[in-house]
């Protein structure tokens, strides 16, 4: 798909459960001219490597480090399959507390427990935009946003900003 002033071509990287990610190729206000033959060769490369990506991010999400517990692990998988879970529901879950779950996780995994949610939280945003993108329609960020495991637009938006310099709607224009 191109879009833009100038060009960006993006590509799905496809996966077994839907699209891994997407590659952008933006020579910005450059006078280089879009190539289809150069993006298919992009997307055939994509396909081919895209079990290779899937594979290790399976392997990442799950026991990133070799040296996590299984409980860690575990907290992991519950954070991959629903990054809307609070910091108690997780140490309920796990049958700890929250703050020996914070402790245990940031010496585990070498970062905040809060850091990694948001984290799977704006992956998820992420593949519900592209989703969101092959359909052909665009919903509120704000429903992106809830889909993906925040609890509000207003800490989605303090979330993003803090990860990507600009606001939401700056980075997703095309």
């Amino acid at each position: 798909q191109v879009v833009g002033y100038g060009w960006v071509a993006k590509v799905s990287v496809p996966g077994s459960e839907g699209p891994l990610g997407v590659f952008h190729n933006d020579p910005g206000l450059s006078t280089k001219l879009f190539l289809p033959e150069q993006q298919d060769a992009v997307s055939l490369f994509l396909q081919l490597l895209a079990p290779k990506l899937e594979a290790a991010q399976k392997r990442s999400t799950t026991l990133s480090h070799p040296e996590l517990s299984e409980l860690i692990a575990q907290c992991q998988r519950f954070l991959h399959a629903d990054p809307s879970l609070s910091h108690e529901e997780l140490a309920a879950k796990l049958g700890l507390s929250s703050p020996r779950l914070s402790k245990k996780f940031v010496k585990e995994v070498g970062q905040s427990l809060v850091d990694y949610r948001n984290q799977r939280r704006l992956e998820r945003f992420f593949r519900l935009v592209d989703l969101e993108e092959k359909k052909s329609h665009s919903p509120a960020l704000l429903t992106l946003a809830l889909n993906a495991g925040f609890g509000s637009y207003a800490q989605f938006h303090r979330v993003f900003t803090a990860a990507f310099g600009r606001s939401p709607r700056q980075y997703l224009q095309p």
